[in-house]
């Protein structure tokens, strides 16, 4: 709101605006139900396993789960995660202490990779219940 009361609004953004608000609805319906789906992939891979809990979206294109079982907060989860595992995730800190134990992890890629990234999640929580 401040940068288009800043600077204006861009007339691409007010055509893309009007073509979003005319136009059937198409397109967001197609990316609602692939979201959807891909929640519902991520909560059968990871919910229940290594320690984790998945928190499905009821709308949008992330998934919250809590890592609090590993051991690991969120920020510590996702940094080790990204070195050991090469997955990237972002820490629940990103969106205040209460969430200081959870990760986001993004529904908008392939489902291939959605499965492999979930398969290389469990794998690393599973290393770190196993340590304890």
């Amino acid at each position: 709101l401040a940068e288009t009361m800043l600077f204006g609004n861009q007339p691409f953004i007010a055509d893309a605006t009007a073509q979003a608000l005319l136009g059937d609805g198409g397109t967001a319906k197609s990316m609602r139900d692939s979201y959807q789906q891909r929640a519902g992939r991520v909560l059968s891979l990871l919910d229940g396993k290594a320690g984790l809990r998945v928190n499905p979206p009821k709308s949008g294109m992330f998934a919250l789960v809590d890592v609090s079982e590993t051991g690991l907060d969120g920020y510590e989860f996702a940094m080790k995660l990204l070195t050991e595992a090469g997955v990237a995730v972002m820490p629940g800190t990103s969106f205040g202490e209460v969430t200081r134990n959870w990760i986001r992890l993004s529904l908008t890629v392939p489902d291939e990779r959605v499965d492999e990234a979930c398969r290389r999640i469990v794998d690393f929580a599973g290393s770190l219940t196993t340590e304890r």
